[in-house]
């Protein structure tokens, strides 16, 4: 049996080595993944499915993805709405109709509470998140919530007179 061959090409992740050569022809080993070069495997604990459950900060990060959720189906009624005006009066009618059904009453209300939720799980992030410096001090985290909150409350009564005070 010869000696093991020095593989002459460039190293990406595979060995240099190479099993004894037969007639000149040099053999690579297949079965190895390309990058791989320890079979080592690290711990990962298990999760359970009640993950969220277990702290404050977990549930209001659930509630607040939860939130999207719903908000993203108030938006595709939207959507199907303006499609709707686009075909014409009937398709229209159609989905001016369906917005007086429960379920969509249903959705239209949980959608505005859940953009609350959204919204108030948001702001209290932020802090963490944007740090405002005026002069050698940063600015309290409640004075940056609390703008958060006025600058909602400004947009809706401009949105609500925009609209014509409904």
């Amino acid at each position: 049996m010869s000696a093991p061959t020095i593989d002459k090409r460039p190293r990406v992740g595979r060995p240099a080595v190479t099993q004894p050569a037969e007639a000149g022809v040099e053999l690579i080993d297949s079965r190895a993944p390309v990058g791989t070069e320890s079979s080592r495997h690290p711990y990962q604990a298990p999760v359970s499915r009640s993950w969220f459950l277990r702290t404050h900060e977990y549930r209001a990060y659930a509630l607040r993805e939860f939130s999207s959720v719903v908000v993203g189906f108030f938006c595709f009624d939207l959507v199907v709405g303006l499609v709707s005006m686009n075909r014409g009066l009937e398709s229209w009618q159609w989905w001016v109709s369906m917005q007086t059904r429960p379920m969509n009453l249903v959705l239209t209300a949980l959608a505005v509470v859940m953009s609350l939720v959204h919204a108030t799980t948001w702001f209290q992030a932020t802090p963490k998140i944007i740090k405002i410096r005026r002069g050698p001090r940063y600015v309290a985290d409640g004075w940056v919530v609390a703008q958060h909150y006025v600058l909602l409350v400004a947009f809706g009564a401009v949105m609500y007179f925009w609209l014509g005070g409904l």
